[in-house]
């Protein structure tokens, strides 16, 4: 008994001398990126989000007319992983999720345009951190419309869809669903989006009367849903509303008390707040949505923040409604000691 104490002591005594060195990987500029595996080395801690998915743009439309938000982006998923160093190549290929961006136009005498999906964020094939789904355009006729859903530990969030829900990555299997484990939080028709717990929430949607947007979801672990844009009503000039908060973090709420990207407010339309960068403890907050406006061009949706959170819809507008939010990129640590 006594030697046995006096081994575990010593392996104590070794692990808290040990050299520990820890690589950061917080943009998808430069990506991928090579981690190698340092000399000492005894175990390794892989904290990883997937990229953000971006807001929908808002349709652009004359008075009369409905002039619908766009909704939401979904939030990356948080995945993590401890190995032995002996089981690690000695150069890892580190690859940094994008957060979408390159989508969510807002429509100029038109309906909205989609945002693009958060991609993966990888450590090697070791580690996957899903990206989250791609919020979609507003309309300029009847349809509610729900936010991108969520990215998982096994899969990538879907898209928002027309008079439907959207389903979180995997393990999730059903449309409009809370995220419990590694599940993504799905989108719901119009309806802030759903929470999540390891995986990203869902963005928030949009109602068929172009009336207000929906705030997005929170996430207790991983990163927090984007809000969807607020609109006008088909009327002359008709009622603009407010945009909705992005999504939170250490939250498991599905939005309705969310406190991410404030909102943007009515009056000259306009734009919504960013979400707050995440770090290794927490995801990225999702971005607060553009407002509508009944005279001129609607508010932009706000970006999520770093560390995969879900990109704001932007604001339905007059000739001319608001762009979608950007997704955050996602975030790869590496602690090795």
């Amino acid at each position: 008994m006594r030697a046995l104490l006096a081994l575990v002591l010593l392996l104590i005594a070794a692990t808290a001398h040990a050299q520990s060195t820890v690589n950061s990987y917080t943009t998808s500029s430069g990506s991928p990126f090579t981690w190698n595996k340092p000399t000492p080395c005894n175990v390794v801690y892989v904290v990883a989000y997937g990229g953000g998915g971006q807001g929908g743009g808002g349709a652009g439309a004359a008075a009369g007319s409905a002039r619908q938000g766009g909704t939401g982006g979904g939030g990356g998923a948080l995945v993590t992983g401890f190995f032995r160093c002996s089981d690690l190549t000695s150069m890892v290929t580190v690859t940094v999720g994008a957060g979408g961006s390159s989508g969510g136009s807002g429509g100029s005498s038109a309906d909205g345009s989609a945002g693009q999906a958060g991609a993966n964020s990888m450590f090697g094939t070791f580690v996957t951190a899903y990206g989250g789904g791609n919020g979609i355009g507003g309309l300029a006729t009847a349809a509610n419309r729900s936010g991108g859903a969520g990215g998982g530990s096994g899969g990538a969030g879907a898209a928002g869809q027309a008079n439907a829900g959207s389903t979180g990555g995997l393990p999730a299997s059903a449309a409009a669903t809370s995220g419990i484990a590694g599940q993504g939080g799905g989108g719901v028709n119009f309806s802030p989006g759903n929470p999540s717990e390891f995986g990203g929430a869902a963005g928030g949607g949009a109602v068929s009367t172009a009336g207000s947007g929906e705030s997005g979801g929170g996430s207790l672990f991983g990163a927090a849903g984007g809000a969807g844009g607020g609109g006008v009503t088909a009327a002359t000039p008709g009622t603009a509303s407010a945009g909705q908060a992005g999504g939170n973090v250490h939250v498991y709420v599905n939005g309705v008390s969310s406190a991410g990207g404030a909102a943007g407010t009515v009056g000259a339309g306009q734009n919504g707040g960013d979400g707050a960068d995440g770090n290794s403890t927490q995801g990225g907050q999702g971005g607060g949505s553009g407002a509508g406006n009944n005279a001129a061009t609607a508010g932009n949706g706000g970006k999520g923040g770093k560390c995969g959170g879900g990109g704001a819809g932007g604001g339905g507008g007059t000739t001319t409604g608001g762009n979608g939010g950007n997704g955050g990129d996602g975030c790869i640590y590496v602690f090795a000691w």
